[in-house]
């Protein structure tokens, strides 16, 4: 079987680590069939290209076109706008006429964060007939986000409601995402819940001496959505009450952040973006992950976490709620409560023995394993190949 997928977030030269969960499911896929990625990529650094360049990965059954496109720069904003529209759909249907004449005609067209993708959609389904898939992670579909969705321009709108009506699936992330996707499409088609991956090679539990001092780890942007700051405010309440603890927060710089660490003396190390490897290097060190966000589409860094055996301080919310159970793998606070979770986190502390990790990181690495998430959509691909052919 070929499948093509058609990608919105992919890691590229410009954001390596912008939809490496996107890449982690086609790695997933491509134990089970070859797959295709194209990922079409607008650049402002000339250094890339100032017309257009193609750059090809090969991996095993796992074949990654990445092209950049440069657009010149336009008083007219809404012109700009335009014309990068206008090479963006031209290099996609390109790169799938261009993967036909290469490979044949691919059995499944895959859609992996479609908004802008519509049209595309209507000539796969009417011309080249062609059944495809839609999978959308884009928190923008929660009523509760900033930004959402409601606020993309209406032709993108109309479009993706209309791609998502007339694909032959849908797949989500969570069952919480699946319903606000079916919610704004105006859809009564089910969503196929397929959760994200976790890299068991890498994300694993070993055995470690037990630390005096608690060690927790934040992944982060300092954004809306992440709430990071609340995380800061809870710690300081920990330092007020003499209790110990190590914080490391690893994402983009923020000086927001750093600068409230300083103000309320919060000992925080700040760490960039870094590799899987590194990352879930130091989870094995640590004792629980800190997320305290506002609202998630599913929340990968839970189940690298878990995988790890560290159990999860997490907010209370229902998509959470799908993944962390209390008392586990993992603590529930209400949100927006800097004071609660300073109390769960030193009731953390002070039973830590109390968490199986061995048990943690076992059930979670047989859940969300590539073989496991990878057969689920293989499986789904192989029903729509035979609903084709009747």
């Amino acid at each position: 079987m070929k499948v093509l997928w058609i990608t919105g977030w992919y890691p590229n030269r410009t954001e390596p680590f912008a939809g490496d969960f996107v890449q982690r499911h086609a790695q997933a896929i491509s134990s089970f069939c070859d797959v295709g990625v194209l990922h079409i990529v607008r650049t402002t650094d000339k250094e890339i290209t100032s017309t257009v360049l193609r750059e090809e990965f090969i991996s095993g059954a796992l074949e990654e076109k990445i092209v950049y496109y440069a657009v010149k720069k336009n008083y007219f904003s809404a012109v700009e706008k335009l014309a990068s529209y206008r090479i963006f759909i031209r290099l996609v249907k390109e790169g799938i006429q261009k993967y036909i004449q290469e490979e044949g005609k691919p059995d499944v067209i895959h859609f992996y964060i479609g908004m802008r993708l519509g049209k595309v959609a209507e000539w796969v389904k009417n011309e080249l007939n062609i059944p495809y898939v839609v999978t959308e992670q884009w928190t923008g579909f929660l009523e509760e986000a900033k930004p959402k969705f409601i606020q993309l321009p209406k032709h993108f709108q109309s479009g993706w409601k209309k791609m998502i009506r007339d694909a032959n699936a849908v797949t989500a992330v969570s069952h919480y995402l699946g319903n606000a996707i079916k919610r704004i499409a105006g859809s009564d088609k089910p969503v196929v819940v397929i959760p994200n991956v976790v890299n068991t090679d890498l994300f694993f539990y070993e055995e470690q001496k037990e630390k005096d001092i608690c060690r927790f780890v934040h992944i982060c942007g300092d954004d809306y959505q992440k709430n990071s700051a609340d995380i800061i405010k809870a710690f300081e309440e920990l330092q007020k009450k003499n209790v110990g603890f190590e914080l490391a927060v690893f994402g983009p710089s923020s000086n927001n952040l750093e600068n409230l660490a300083k103000e309320l003396n919060i000992p925080v190390h700040f760490k960039q973006e870094v590799s899987q490897m590194e990352l879930s290097e130091y989870m094995r060190h640590s004792d629980a992950l800190i997320l305290y966000s506002r609202y998630e589409t599913f929340g990968c860094v839970l189940i690298e976490a878990n995988a790890c055996g560290l159990p999860v301080i997490a907010t209370d919310i229902p998509v959470i709620k799908e993944t962390i159970e209390e008392g586990r793998n993992g603590i529930l606070v209400e949100k927006e409560r800097p004071e609660m979770l300073a109390q769960k986190i030193i009731e953390f502390i002070n039973n830590r023995r109390t968490f199986n990790k061995k048990d943690i990181s076992g059930t979670t690495s047989a859940r969300y394993n590539y073989k496991k998430v990878g057969e689920q959509f293989f499986l789904l691909y192989q029903q729509l190949v035979n609903e084709s052919k009747r």
